[in-house]
């Protein structure tokens, strides 16, 4: 019995390690690839046109989606606005949930990839666009048109000023702001450099995130790491090593400091869980490890233990709402499962108001709250 529930609420997927592959695990390279931008002409479908802008990391999918109609005089008559999509790749097809653009569930499609070709089919409620339609993808517009993972989250009022990430450090003095919808800016001395943010990579062996700008301007790398910062007295969650260099500089200025999130971005990191709902979270239960959730904003990504099983999935944070893909995770059968299944189902395909109080992050929900802890 225990079993069949974990099926309903964990999807299988790609393994977060210790557990056994199932016999159906899809890998990476069996995913189609459906990076890129789709979409179709009035020529193509004179009844109304569609775009989707698609993100895919690993068999995970995420994107926008647009639809709009015009008359025969070729005037806009409807928008649907750019909605946002989640879901899972398997072969050449993917079954997505599609959110409207104020973040709730509005519908859910198939859809399925024939080479250059993308047929989509709705499979959710009844919606302001046709059942079916087909869009190409843009291959002569690929390089500005693809998708960047950081124009899916909207600018959020992080803080006063929209920066969501701050550093600094000495010998020498420098500072380092990050809006992520924006620009990274570096200072010091006489220095000030302002790069675009770029995709971020991560380390393969560590939590560890980096980020590479070339401008006209200069060069910016920056890489934050996730560990405890001494700085003047303070403690900060993150050491952050800097590299700069313009053409006037002989030598490339690099520094180390400390730095923290702001803000709603105060979510990226590790959590563990406190309460779901009403059941409060017994550590004596989970000896092995206490159930958590990491955040990885700038991946739109999170991952954890459940209680038995690893689980992961897309994110969309807009603002102070917190959206969750489908999830998918390992199907171990374990003799503690309650708190998994409250968990698995308060998060699937779910949208959450997220705020702090003190040191705590609270999670609300229609189906109830989650309350988590920084972990130590």
């Amino acid at each position: 019995m225990n079993q069949r529930l974990c099926f309903l609420f964990l999807f299988c997927g790609f393994l977060l390690g210790g557990c056994q592959p199932s016999d159906d695990h899809s890998t990476t390279t069996d995913a189609a690839s459906f990076q890129g931008t789709w979409l179709n002409t009035r020529a193509d479908a004179p009844e109304g046109v569609a775009r989707l802008e698609l993100t895919q990391t690993g068999d995970s999918l995420r994107g926008t989606f647009e639809y709009k109609t015009f008359d025969s005089n070729g005037v806009l008559t409807s928008s649907i606005g750019v909605s946002s999509l989640l879901g899972t790749v398997k072969g050449n097809g993917a079954q997505v949930t599609i959110y409207d653009p104020k973040g709730r569930k509005a519908s859910a499609a198939q859809l399925t990839l024939d080479g250059q070709t993308l047929t989509f089919r709705r499979t959710g409620a009844q919606v302001n666009y046709p059942d079916q339609f087909v869009v190409r993808k843009d291959t002569a517009h690929a390089a500005a048109a693809a998708p960047d993972l950081e124009r899916f989250k909207t600018t959020p009022a992080f803080s006063e000023d929209g920066v969501d990430f701050r550093a600094s450090g000495t010998n020498p003095d420098w500072t380092l702001a990050i809006d992520f919808q924006k620009m990274m800016r570096f200072e010091s001395g006489d220095l000030t450099l302002n790069t675009p943010v770029t995709k971020p990579s991560l380390a393969q062996d560590a939590p560890v995130i980096r980020y590479a700008a070339h401008t006209e301007q200069g060069t910016l790398q920056v890489t934050l790491r996730p560990e405890p910062c001494a700085q003047q007295g303070n403690e900060l969650p993150y050491r952050v090593t800097v590299a700069a260099k313009t053409e006037a500089m002989s030598g490339e200025l690099q520094g180390e400091g400390c730095g923290e999130y702001l803000g709603n971005y105060r979510l990226n990191g590790k959590w563990t869980l406190v309460q779901v709902g009403d059941t409060k979270i017994d550590p004596a239960q989970f000896p092995q490890e206490i159930p958590f959730l990491e955040f990885q904003l700038t991946q739109g990504t999170v991952t954890g233990l459940a209680g038995c099983n690893r689980v992961r999935g897309p994110i969309i944070l807009q603002g102070d709402q917190l959206t969750f893909g489908p999830l998918m995770g390992t199907k171990m059968s374990c003799p503690n499962m309650a708190v998994e299944q409250i968990l698995t189902s308060f998060l699937s395909e779910q949208t959450h108001t997220l705020r702090f109080e003190a040191n705590r992050l609270v999670l609300e929900g229609t189906r109830g709250n989650l309350i988590l802890t920084p972990a130590s």
